[in-house]
């Protein structure tokens, strides 16, 4: 809530509301029946003795708390009724309040929706998790939370599909009907930067919606090697990559097709950067817990105030990079994985990748 403002504020936590409501006289939370009633009564001043014999059925706590939100305006006044001051109390249902409930009652989902949905579900799972007990209640927390990114971003494809496919649709339409006009010459100097930018944002959202998907599926156990040599098989590269693992080590758990990503990614982005050839390693520690994954590439390295930004999403070194690479790696490594990833000291040039990476839980017999 913090980082919004304004309605977006307001409609964030209404949406919180809604989702952990007890009911329509539920004084901390806005119920959807509240909702529906003010929308079908938008107004109701009475006198205070009128309000005792004919009971609103809502929280009175509820309309005064969206009166201080905005919502609705709160009436509490006196009015002369033949001659007498007379109190008088109510509410009445502001415009903007008004767009805000019917956006909470749309019937298709909306990301606030989906994230509040999911976020009270979580908190529900945690507070009943057994102390000390298995990881069992954590995994299920993350499970939920993936489905609703997974939800998330099949929103955000359908309507930035929605938007682009048309523009596509009428940029080629306008393209064919500018042959052999004069204005034919000065279209084309455009369309190197107009086509392109359509197709790779479409190409993005498709991108985005299949991760997350990838996200929803339940946690497995899988072989590195065999992650990191389909990593390699598809990616269509020039790059020389060469593979120094063993074949037994332990397994670990995750979701293996984002992790295949995780890794893709950082030879792209090695590619990218201008390396020629990779060497990844990797090792089981001391104590038998961690696999310690290094991956080096030959290209111009990056500057140590660098490597920690690198990480963050939006953030590329690259010009015209979209700064989501890396930020999927350190999501899936230390989310999903829970172990840890940093760009590290390279004494000989390049860029160094090391990756801590938890073993499996074996399951005592």
């Amino acid at each position: 809530m913090l980082a919004l403002s304004g309605r977006d504020a307001i409609q964030w936590l209404l949406q919180v509301e809604f989702a952990q409501s007890m009911g329509p006289i539920d004084d901390w939370r806005l119920s959807r029946e509240s909702a529906e009633y003010l929308l079908e009564n938008p107004e109701d001043v009475r006198p205070e003795y009128d309000w005792q014999e004919y009971q609103l059925g809502h929280s009175w706590e509820t309309i005064r708390r969206l009166g201080s939100l905005g919502v609705l305006e709160f009436i509490d006044e006196m009015r002369e009724v033949d001659d007498v001051e007379v109190p008088y109390s109510g509410y009445k249902l502001l415009t903007g309040g008004k767009r805000i409930l019917e956006s909470l009652l749309k019937p298709t989902e909306s990301p606030f929706s989906v994230l509040a949905a999911t976020l009270s579900q979580d908190e529900s799972l945690t507070a009943l998790e057994k102390e000390g007990g298995s990881r069992t209640g954590i995994d299920t927390v993350f499970n939920s939370s993936a489905i609703a990114t997974a939800r998330q971003a099949r929103l955000v494809v359908h309507e930035i599909r929605n938007a682009l496919i048309p523009a596509q649709i009428a940029l080629g339409s306008l393209y064919s009907s500018m042959v052999g006009s004069q204005s034919e010459a000065e279209l084309a100097r455009f369309r190197p930067r107009i086509d392109p930018g359509i197709d790779r944002a479409l190409k993005f959202v498709t991108d985005l919606l299949k991760t997350s998907e990838l996200a929803a599926r339940a946690p497995e156990d899988f072989a590195l090697l065999r992650v990191l040599a389909d990593a390699v098989a598809s990616l269509a590269t020039s790059l020389r990559i060469q593979l120094h693992v063993a074949p037994d080590l332990p397994s670990l758990s995750g979701y293996r097709e984002r992790f295949v990503l995780a890794i893709v990614n950082l030879l792209r982005n090695a590619e990218q950067a201008g390396a020629k050839q990779v060497l990844i390693m990797s090792e089981l520690e001391a104590n038998n817990r961690n696999i310690l994954l290094t991956v080096d590439d030959d290209g111009p390295g990056v500057r140590p105030e660098d490597r920690e930004r690198i990480f963050q999403r939006g953030i590329s070194l690259r010009s015209g990079g979209a700064g989501e690479g890396l930020a999927l790696v350190k999501e899936v490594v230390e989310s999903e994985l829970r172990g840890k990833v940093a760009c590290v000291d390279k004494p000989d040039g390049g860029a160094r990748f090391r990756m801590r990476l938890p073993v499996a839980e074996r399951t005592p017999r």
